[in-house]
């Protein structure tokens, strides 16, 4: 199974259960469905040569982050596996909107 953006959250629900070979709870969707909100918005940058909307790196992550008061949280285990995690898709889903505009 492979994900293309844009996508839906329920493909991308089933996309992250298979890679950790559970389901996920509720908690867990409700993060992975405002999660794709993102995701499609950042497919739809990468169509359109804006700039991403979300942190490029860990570093500018973590300055978000103190920047609004809340540099503690990055110690959070969830914080930093969220923030990688987001890094990762969004990352992806801008190329393949950069792809996807080289053959429109």
């Amino acid at each position: 199974m492979e994900i293309t953006f844009p996508t839906t959250t329920e493909a991308f629900v089933a996309y992250q259960e298979s890679g950790v070979g559970r389901t996920l709870n509720i908690h867990e969707k409700k993060i992975v469905d405002l999660s794709v909100e993102i995701l499609n918005e950042n497919y739809e940058r990468g169509k359109t040569g804006k700039r991403m909307s979300f942190p490029e790196s860990e570093k500018a992550a973590r300055q978000i982050l103190s920047d609004m008061g809340k540099a503690d949280h990055w110690e959070r285990p969830f914080m930093k596996r969220y923030i990688r995690f987001m890094l990762f898709w969004t990352k992806t889903a801008y190329e393949q909107g950069k792809e996807a505009a080289q053959h429109d």
